[in-house]
């Protein structure tokens, strides 16, 4: 598992796919096709959206967080994409508070267990775990 995370429109996709050409990707409108699936190497992208949608459903943080650690079982190697949204200023609405958490937690969760990790500024990858 690698996980890649950086701010809006900094080029992570592009930064994964010079890595990964071949690679599948899957975002928050076909992300469920993951589940069902087999194969070698896959991109996951915007997964903060795919946990908002998750979220809206009614799902908690672990109910998430296993289905990630399935999938990432069904695949040799799967890339995680996802945009930093704990910065800047708290949100009122709890429920924009409650997301903010459960992505950080889940990221933060995905981390530990990742091979790899690399922020994303500019396009440019800066390895914070792995080689």
């Amino acid at each position: 598992m690698e996980v890649y995370i950086g701010g809006y429109a900094q080029g992570k996709l592009t930064y994964v796919r010079k890595k990964y050409p071949e690679a599948q990707i899957y975002d928050e409108n076909n992300w469920q096709q993951l589940a069902v699936c087999t194969g070698q190497t896959v991109i996951c992208n915007h997964l903060h959206r795919i946990i908002a949608a998750e979220l809206a459903e009614g799902k908690t943080q672990p109910e998430i967080l296993a289905e990630l650690l399935d999938i990432d079982q069904r695949y040799e190697k799967i890339c995680f994409i996802c945009d930093e949204i704990g910065n800047g200023i708290v949100p009122i609405e709890k429920t924009e508070r409650d997301y903010r958490e459960v992505t950080g937690r889940i990221l933060t969760e995905l981390a530990e267990r990742a091979e790899t990790v690399v922020r994303i500024l500019c396009g440019l990858g800066q390895c914070i775990k792995g080689v």
